[in-house]
């Protein structure tokens, strides 16, 4: 799938133009069918990820909180959660073991090569959406497009320093792709989808090294849909930090 080159205006306003406007007729077929292949990688991932060690403190967690608003299933049980808790697990799941799609890079000076992992930030949030507004299978494949684009060509974009000084653009860039599909699928107009995308993003790779659920959330961008949580809340025993926080290097 390709994006025209933007002829005015602010870049910001050119991607929103480009959230808004994206129709399923516009997608092209083989853009389609590998999207359609990652989305059961995916779930079938969360299923997975869902018997992790973080899946059952994370499920502990939600059960503290008292989540009793039956929206959406957190993948590989029989509980139903509000939305944004929902992408909160189910986000969880689909990294829990690292074996999640992977963009690889164009350029060269790229670390490893690698640049995100597209669908954990993006699928669970268009997907709790999708589940709580009734929407149709192409309304969550649209989105789904739309917020893994955004997310890839973000990342495509941005100075490999970015990676190379701790922050994990899995969770920086991929709040802007999880932004985009739920902006999309919410029918926002480009102005909404706009003023969307300026969520704050901070998420350190030393998380990477903890086993906490509030790690993977903030790592991957999932706190778009699942809400900040109070540190309070986050830091439950067992849970996991790192000693050094931001400061920390991977």
């Amino acid at each position: 799938m390709t994006i025209d080159s933007p002829r005015r205006g602010s870049l910001t306003a050119y991607v929103a133009d480009f959230i808004a406007a994206l129709r399923y007729e516009r997608l092209p077929d083989d853009v389609l069918e590998l999207g359609k292949k990652s989305i059961l990688d995916g779930l079938g991932l969360a299923f997975s990820g869902s018997a992790a060690k973080s899946g059952r403190l994370l499920r502990h967690h939600l059960g503290e909180l008292g989540c009793t608003t039956a929206e959406c299933a957190v993948i590989g049980t029989s509980m139903r959660v509000p939305a944004r808790f929902a992408a909160f697990a189910n986000g969880t799941a689909i990294h829990a073991d690292d074996y999640d799609d992977t963009q690889l890079a164009v350029a060269r000076d790229r670390v490893c090569g690698l640049l995100t992992h597209p669908t954990a930030p993006v699928l669970p949030a268009v997907l709790a959406v999708a589940e709580r507004e009734g929407r149709s299978g192409r309304d969550l494949l649209t989105a789904y497009h739309a917020g893994v684009e955004v997310e890839c060509k973000v990342t495509e974009a941005i100075d490999p320093r970015h990676y190379q000084h701790g922050f994990h653009s899995t969770a920086t860039c991929g709040t802007f792709g999880a932004a985009a599909g739920v902006s999309h699928l919410l029918g926002r107009r480009a102005r909404r989808c706009a003023v969307r995308s300026r969520s704050p993003v901070a998420s350190p790779r030393a998380y990477a090294r903890t086993s906490a659920p509030a790690r993977h959330a903030r790592r991957h961008g999932l706190w778009l849909a699942a809400g900040a949580r109070p540190a309070r809340d986050r830091l439950r025993p067992g849970a996991g930090r790192h000693a050094r926080g931001a400061g920390g290097r991977q």
